[in-house]
């Protein structure tokens, strides 16, 4: 579930860029850091007046309404589009913006690229996301007030208008548009909770003759927790990696119980959580705490297990706690027939849709789709993170999936699709407009791009160096090709690390200890006898290694020169030693058809 004020871009989006004065507090920076010959390296991105440059003179140079159409278009939206030569501009905005820089400067330019047709743009923005909460659902009444979930007899389409109308103070403006996330469960049955089975910690009952069943809480048995939380508390009560809640403390991923006071004490104040109302002293803390715990592993209990198998039935259950250090636990438990504890109550598929104000009402936007979950199953895209990346380009996805959409749509019919996009650094929602061309669907995506430009002989020049910093994204590229390649030495106890370059998505690092391939699972005989600073050059070697390995992946066409120049590729990356974390460079030189050689590095940064 997305949170509230997300901003939405639509593919044809009108982008706003936050600017004061372009250059002047740019340029008071170069000024302090350029040398005599004014010779200088920076990042810089495209403003609106930069837009404006490009966009007169291509009316300069414009013998058609289509050249005018293209150039509005450009200033309108503060974007490239696909039918412009960035090379053939972007000298002369640089030159306008920078006239006092000397050759050999050069600037990584960042701006916008809109990949459909201009035709296509459609002026439309999204400021805000909205997530019915209990209250929105007593608006609705019956069984969306009593059980906060939508069903078949209180469709969407039907109450969501009513709700909009009540929840949203400002005036609406014709053409308005807004994204809603509720909760569904197809079925038009009155809902009834279903009992759960409660347990009870082992005090002085009798036991005699119970069966003993032994159980070691792993990641799935903490999962099962997080999952409720989930389903019963929402998904603002779990972090964003799906694997620890925040009213039991249940963490999957490193199998614990958090019980530390202080974190605990954070939980509840970002939660409204009264854990904590009207404690004494830090024994009280960590007694209600221990009790918070024994609640979670009851509901574990309950949900893993049925009446008939608990029978005469003691659990026995280990677990783990963090308060600094982990420390292992053994809890008994056995049925409560007696217990009166609350049933879950039902809860559906989380969906979305788009609800459109057409002046005087709210009404669902039929010509925009938004790829709910079972979408992005049927797509093959499964697990907690339902969105497309740099690794998943929607545009792989999309186009094929529409044809089972709407598999009668004529040449020129256009759809809107909304889907998630994870760029490395966040998820955001993009709706970007699809239409039938030519028999085939094409999007109109806008994407970042980047370009550095290199001033030699007095003029700009396009310089085709790539110059990134591996993101989440660039890593699980390296640990799933490892997975294929050489699974002895994938970690796929949740799919993020391997251990042949030490690619891990989670961190977001290389892990070069050299103690983790000398015994064990991952041991590799190379690394035999080396203390940890004797194997760092042959880490940081597998490490590029490693990142070889991604830019096969990333740029399988490149090609070994363009326009004449050399192409290079030069790639920031992080390590985890065991005791700190290190920033590393490397460079490559590509070779092309996908092959690519190290040229320098990698140098610690």
């Amino acid at each position: 579930m997305m949170t509230n004020k997300i901003k939405y871009l639509f593919a044809a989006l009108c982008i706003v860029f936050a600017s004061c004065d372009p250059v002047e507090d740019l340029y008071e920076e170069l000024d302090e850091s350029a040398s005599e010959a004014n010779q200088v390296s920076f990042a810089y991105e495209l403003t609106a007046s930069d837009y404006g440059t490009i966009a007169a003179m291509i009316k300069a140079e414009g013998t058609n309404e289509e050249d005018t159409l293209l150039a509005e278009f450009i200033e309108d939206n503060e974007a490239l589009t696909a039918n412009v030569n960035p090379t053939e501009y972007m000298p002369s905005v640089l030159e306008g913006q920078f006239p006092h820089l000397g050759n050999t400067s050069a600037i990584q330019v960042s701006y916008k690229l809109f990949q459909g047709e201009v035709s296509e743009n459609s002026q439309q923005y999204i400021d805000e996301a909205i997530t019915l909460t209990q209250a929105d659902y007593s608006i609705v009444g019956g069984d969306a007030e009593e059980f906060g979930i939508l069903t078949r007899s209180q469709t969407p389409g039907d109450v969501l208008p009513v709700v909009l109308k009540d929840i949203i103070q400002e005036e609406p403006e014709k053409g308005d548009i807004k994204l809603v996330y509720y909760e569904y469960l197809d079925t038009a049955d009155i809902l009834t909770p279903v009992p759960v089975v409660a347990y009870k910690t082992v005090t002085e009952e009798d036991t005699t003759g119970f069966t003993q069943v032994n159980v070691t809480m792993g990641a799935d048995e903490y999962q099962v927790i997080v999952d409720y939380i989930e389903n019963t508390r929402g998904v603002e009560w779990i972090d964003s990696y799906g694997t620890l809640d925040f009213y039991y403390a249940s963490n999957s991923y490193f199998k614990n119980f958090d019980t530390r006071i202080s974190k605990r004490k954070e939980f509840a104040e970002d939660m409204n959580d009264d854990l904590f109302a009207g404690s004494a002293n830090e024994e009280e803390d960590s007694t209600r705490i221990a009790e918070r715990t024994i609640e979670g592993l009851q509901k574990y209990l309950g949900l893993t297990f049925d009446r008939a198998t608990s029978e005469n039935t003691v659990y026995n259950i280990e677990y783990k706690n963090y308060n600094g250090s982990n420390y292992f636990i053994t809890t008994s438990f056995v049925l409560d027939d007696e217990s009166k504890d609350g049933a879950p109550q039902p809860r559906g598929e989380e969906q979305a849709r788009f609800y459109t104000y057409d002046g005087s009402k709210w009404a669902q936007s039929d010509d925009i789709y938004y790829l709910n979950p079972e979408d992005y199953a049927t797509l093959g895209i499964t697990g907690r993170f339902l969105n497309f990346s740099d690794d998943k380009l929607p545009e792989n996805y999309l186009p094929t999936y529409l044809i089972t959409l709407y598999p009668y749509a004529q040449e020129g019919d256009s759809y809107k699709i909304a889907y998630n996009y994870y760029n490395g650094n966040s998820t955001e929602t993009i709706v970007e407009t699809f239409t039938v061309t030519e028999g085939l669907w094409v999007g109109n995506r806008i994407i970042a791009k980047e370009e550095q430009y290199i001033k030699s002989e007095d003029r700009w020049n396009l310089d085709p160096t790539i110059v990134f910093t591996m993101t989440s994204a660039d890593y699980q590229i390296i640990v799933d090709a490892v997975a294929k390649s050489n699974p002895a030495l994938y970690d796929d106890g949740f799919g993020t690390q391997e251990w042949l370059y030490g690619a891990g998505s989670f961190y977001s690092n290389f892990d070069i200890r050299v103690s983790k391939r000398q015994s064990g699972d991952y041991a590799q005989s190379e690394y035999d006898g080396l203390t940890q600073e004797e194997a760092l050059p042959v880490l940081l070697n597998k490490a590029a290694e490693g990142i070889k390995v991604l830019l096969q992946a990333k740029y399988p066409s490149l090609p070994a020169q363009v326009n004449g120049i050399d192409v290079f590729i030069k790639v920031t990356f992080a390590t985890y030693n065991g005791s700190g974390n290190d920033t590393y460079l490397v460079e490559f030189q590509s070779k092309g058809g996908g092959t690519f050689e190290i040229v320098e590095g990698p140098n610690k940064k």
